[in-house]
């Protein structure tokens, strides 16, 4: 609930309807303390945060078409009715699990770039694996520019175990295996 608090306060940011020190507050919150990066304007983004689009990236094993994550860019849509906002449909399922990272920045970077209303730079919302990949896209491309990054439960320090999921008490351990190892950044 207070993530969602924060997340709506970054958009509320963007919309200039809330003040840096209210945002900082919600912050200031322990219960929110996931790291958060926020980049400054880039090159060619817009100058009204109004108008700047807003890209949602999915984390392992889901999917940009997903009901969760068409619903995040519905709702951002719908409260602010002048930004337009996708969720990407890049490494979908288990590709986002089984693919090399350096194919879904591949794939991410083609799907920013079919979409004319990116053109001019948007802003980036990474749920858990799904940072890392807008991250990458943030160092190694940022064309066209992330204007501001945000980045929700990212692994942006590292991992020190994987979830605990029955799906990934399979896989998990084949990851340790350096012949077989599926992740590279």
């Amino acid at each position: 609930m207070m993530a969602a608090a924060l997340l709506l306060g970054m958009f509320k940011l963007a919309a200039g309807r809330l003040d840096l020190e209210k945002l900082a507050s919600l912050a200031s919150d322990p219960a929110l303390h996931a790291p958060t990066l926020v980049l400054p304007l880039g090159v060619g983004a817009s100058d009204s945060p109004d108008d700047t689009p807003v890209v949602f990236m999915h984390g392992m094993g889901d999917d940009g078409g997903n009901p969760g994550m068409q619903s995040l860019a519905k709702t951002v849509t719908a409260r602010y009715p002048r930004k337009y906002a996708v969720a990407l449909r890049v490494a979908d399922g288990m590709a986002s699990i089984l693919e090399p990272m350096d194919r879904q920045l591949a794939e991410f970077v083609a799907a920013v770039r079919a979409d004319p209303r990116l053109a001019h730079g948007f802003d980036a919302v990474g749920l858990s694996q799904g940072n890392l990949i807008v991250r990458a896209y943030v160092e190694r491309v940022n064309d066209p520019p992330v204007r501001r990054l945000v980045s929700v439960c990212g692994p942006q320090e590292g991992i020190g175990t994987c979830p605990n999921n029955p799906v990934y008490e399979l896989i998990c351990p084949l990851w340790k295996l350096d012949k077989l190892s599926l992740i590279h950044i």
